[in-house]
């Protein structure tokens, strides 16, 4: 018995995980198990998720996950960071997602939706449009003379673009959304004083 006791305080962390948890805004999970967002590049050309998507995602989910994030899915088609990535920039993803969303749902299984925008990791040779930067600058030794700087309009429509994808993920049932804001993207470009010299209010201001 005092053993018992011993070990069940040793281990009390793990005894944590498998318990319930409830978030302030009153949605919950069933455990304290969480599948970080992976990017598995297998979803179809214009970002609708494949069959492939479903398959893997659906084996995650039917596991004991309490939640699970999605790799990231570019809000915007110019911010894309690989091909076969998950899109969310148009409502033609709603259908697939929301497939994802109900299995979730029938397994007790949150399932988070993460948002982002590569920024200079953009696949511009893919869109063919120029990779969004905070401002012209030399980085990493890559020379970003042809990256114009962005507008205060530029900015605020992809800061639309998360809006929207947002919107859209709650239409397709999806419990929450993450937003990539590491790895060098554009928010990260944002933040970080490598990449932002801005003088104005996007910037050190």
């Amino acid at each position: 018995m005092i053993e018992s006791r011993l070990l069940a305080k040793k281990y009390k962390h793990m005894i944590e995980i498998e318990t319930k948890y409830a978030f302030p805004c009153r949605e919950s999970v069933k455990n304290r198990i969480v599948m970080s967002p992976m990017n598995t590049c297998q979803s179809n050309a214009d970002g609708r998720l494949s069959d492939e998507d479903i398959a893997w995602f659906e084996r995650r989910i039917s596991g004991n996950f309490g939640m699970v994030v999605t790799g990231s899915a570019f809000v915007d088609h110019a911010g894309k960071i690989c091909e076969g990535q998950i899109g969310i920039d148009s409502d033609i993803h709603i259908q697939g997602l929301s497939i994802l969303a109900q299995k979730a749902r029938e397994n007790k299984c949150m399932a988070i939706l993460q948002l982002s925008h590569g920024g200079l990791s953009g696949l511009n040779y893919l869109v063919e449009t120029r990779s969004l930067l905070p401002n012209s600058n030399n980085f990493g030794g890559i020379d970003l003379r042809m990256l114009a700087d962005l507008s205060d309009l530029e900015i605020e429509d992809v800061m639309d673009s998360f809006v929207l994808s947002a919107l859209r993920a709650e239409k397709a049932g999806l419990a929450g959304i993450e937003l990539q804001a590491a790895d060098g993207y554009l928010i990260q470009q944002f933040l970080s004083t490598t990449t932002n010299f801005r003088k104005d209010k996007w910037g050190e201001a």
